[in-house]
Protein backbone atom coordinates (compact mmCIF):
# COMPACT_ATOMS: atom_id res chain seq x y z
CA UNK A 1 0.00 0.00 0.00
CA UNK A 2 1.14 3.31 -0.73
CA UNK A 3 1.91 5.81 1.90
CA UNK A 4 1.38 2.93 4.32
CA UNK A 5 3.76 4.64 7.17
CA UNK A 6 1.17 7.85 6.84
CA UNK A 7 -2.04 5.72 7.40
CA UNK A 8 -0.49 3.81 9.99
CA UNK A 9 1.02 6.76 11.61
CA UNK A 10 -2.66 8.58 11.41
CA UNK A 11 -4.01 5.50 13.17
CA UNK A 12 -1.83 5.92 16.05
CA UNK A 13 -2.86 9.82 16.44
CA UNK A 14 -6.33 9.09 16.53
CA UNK A 15 -6.74 7.84 20.19
CA UNK A 16 -4.51 11.10 21.00
CA UNK A 17 -6.05 14.09 19.12
CA UNK A 18 -9.13 11.73 17.45
CA UNK A 19 -11.51 12.74 20.73
CA UNK A 20 -10.83 16.24 20.16
CA UNK A 21 -13.40 17.46 17.47
CA UNK A 22 -10.39 17.93 15.60
CA UNK A 23 -10.25 16.09 11.63
CA UNK A 24 -6.98 14.36 10.62
CA UNK A 25 -6.27 13.72 6.87
CA UNK A 26 -3.81 13.55 4.36
CA UNK A 27 -3.46 16.20 2.36
CA UNK A 28 -4.88 15.53 -1.71
CA UNK A 29 -2.88 18.36 -2.38
CA UNK A 30 0.15 17.29 -1.07
CA UNK A 31 0.96 13.46 0.40
CA UNK A 32 3.65 14.18 2.64
CA UNK A 33 1.19 16.18 4.74
CA UNK A 34 -1.24 15.30 7.58
CA UNK A 35 -3.26 18.37 8.20
CA UNK A 36 -4.67 18.59 11.41
CA UNK A 37 -7.83 21.16 11.46
CA UNK A 38 -8.55 22.60 15.11
CA UNK A 39 -11.63 24.87 16.03
CA UNK A 40 -11.27 28.04 16.62
CA UNK A 41 -9.69 28.81 19.93
CA UNK A 42 -7.34 25.86 20.22
CA UNK A 43 -3.70 27.46 20.50
CA UNK A 44 -2.51 26.06 17.51
CA UNK A 45 1.34 27.15 18.21
CA UNK A 46 1.54 25.70 21.56
CA UNK A 47 -0.23 21.91 20.28
CA UNK A 48 2.27 22.03 17.18
CA UNK A 49 4.75 22.28 19.59
CA UNK A 50 3.81 19.53 21.70
CA UNK A 51 4.13 17.08 18.56
CA UNK A 52 7.09 15.63 18.68
CA UNK A 53 6.58 14.34 22.28
CA UNK A 54 3.65 12.96 21.33
CA UNK A 55 5.05 11.30 18.56
CA UNK A 56 7.54 9.62 21.38
CA UNK A 57 5.15 7.71 22.82
CA UNK A 58 4.13 5.93 19.60
CA UNK A 59 4.25 2.38 18.77
CA UNK A 60 6.96 1.73 16.78
CA UNK A 61 5.75 1.79 12.59
CA UNK A 62 6.12 -1.30 10.84
CA UNK A 63 6.58 0.25 7.00
CA UNK A 64 8.91 2.32 5.47
CA UNK A 65 9.64 5.66 7.21
CA UNK A 66 8.24 8.43 4.81
CA UNK A 67 8.94 11.98 4.96
CA UNK A 68 5.85 13.79 6.69
CA UNK A 69 4.95 17.19 7.32
CA UNK A 70 2.44 18.14 10.02
CA UNK A 71 0.41 20.80 9.19
CA UNK A 72 -1.84 22.54 11.99
CA UNK A 73 -4.69 24.89 11.12
CA UNK A 74 -7.83 26.51 13.10
CA UNK A 75 -11.35 25.45 10.94
CA UNK A 76 -13.12 28.53 9.59
CA UNK A 77 -10.36 31.59 10.33
CA UNK A 78 -9.72 34.13 7.43
CA UNK A 79 -6.16 33.84 7.71
CA UNK A 80 -4.89 30.84 9.40
CA UNK A 81 -1.92 30.78 11.70
CA UNK A 82 -0.25 27.79 10.41
CA UNK A 83 2.17 25.68 12.48
CA UNK A 84 4.54 23.07 10.25
CA UNK A 85 5.95 20.43 12.37
CA UNK A 86 8.10 17.93 10.03
CA UNK A 87 9.56 14.44 10.71
CA UNK A 88 12.07 12.11 8.10
CA UNK A 89 13.13 15.11 6.61
CA UNK A 90 14.74 14.07 2.99
CA UNK A 91 17.97 16.08 1.67
CA UNK A 92 15.78 19.06 0.01
CA UNK A 93 13.91 20.22 3.02
CA UNK A 94 17.18 21.98 4.15
CA UNK A 95 15.27 25.25 2.61
CA UNK A 96 12.05 23.86 4.14
CA UNK A 97 13.67 24.22 8.07
CA UNK A 98 15.31 27.81 7.02
CA UNK A 99 11.48 29.05 6.24
CA UNK A 100 10.77 27.96 9.93
CA UNK A 101 7.53 26.47 11.06
CA UNK A 102 4.97 29.28 10.59
CA UNK A 103 2.87 30.08 7.03
CA UNK A 104 -0.40 31.59 5.98
CA UNK A 105 -3.03 30.23 4.44
CA UNK A 106 -5.88 32.42 3.17
CA UNK A 107 -9.53 31.19 3.40
CA UNK A 108 -9.54 30.76 -0.31
CA UNK A 109 -6.62 29.02 -0.34
CA UNK A 110 -8.00 26.44 2.31
CA UNK A 111 -11.94 26.61 0.79
CA UNK A 112 -9.87 25.03 -2.52
CA UNK A 113 -8.35 22.19 -0.62
CA UNK A 114 -11.55 21.61 1.43
CA UNK A 115 -14.03 21.22 -2.01
CA UNK A 116 -10.84 18.56 -3.32
CA UNK A 117 -11.60 16.51 -0.49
Amino acid sequence: MEHAYKFQLIENLKPIYGNRGWSISISRLDLDEIIFTLPIGEDVKFIADNLYSVLDGLPEIDHPKERVRFVFILDGDEYHNCQIRLINPNSEDHKFIAMGPERFVTLDEYKNYQSKK
